[in-house]
């Protein structure tokens, strides 16, 4: 009688991936919360001091912000409809953008340099996800985010 193995793969990398989305939601928690002075831009293209709130109109978008996050990795192809910038980095959401614009900016940032401790979650079939996590190899941090019937989410953080 042969033995038979179960394989531990698929139940590896739901845990990888939730952990990945749970440290996501608490990093992108922390910029909402008081401490340091915040800009944020949603889609009706104004720009306001203060905490994160509001959401974007994806049929307006906003202006890719020029600042010292958003000049360590390329210009996406996909509106932003809401970004934020503070002491603690840059988010910006995508609402409305699909599974196919989430991993073609991540190939654009692989292309770019932003790879140093690359690690790729892409499992929009089975999961609805898919993750880009790196370094610029200058000190930024990056996280690309997509999930299903949310759009998606990008973040840079400077890293000592």
């Amino acid at each position: 009688m042969q033995r038979k193995t179960i394989s531990r793969k698929p139940i590896s990398l739901a845990v990888t991936a939730l952990a990945l989305a749970m440290a996501l939601l608490l990093t992108l928690a922390g910029c909402g919360g008081g401490g340091g002075a915040q800009t944020q831009q949603t889609g009706t293209g104004s720009t306001s001091q203060g905490s994160a709130g509001g959401g974007g109109n994806a049929a307006t978008g906003v202006d890719w912000p020029d600042n010292e996050y958003t000049a360590v990795i390329p210009k996406p192809d996909m509106a932003p409809t809401s970004c934020s910038v503070n002491d603690d980095g840059f988010s910006a959401m995508f609402d409305g953008a699909e599974y196919k614009d989430a991993r073609a900016y991540g190939d654009k940032l692989k292309t770019a340099g932003v790879d140093v401790e690359l690690n790729i979650f892409d499992e929009a079939d089975e999961y609805g996800m898919y993750m880009y996590m790196a370094g610029t190899g200058t000190g930024y941090f990056v996280d690309l985010q997509w999930q299903e019937g949310a759009g998606v989410s990008l973040h840079v953080e400077k890293i000592d």
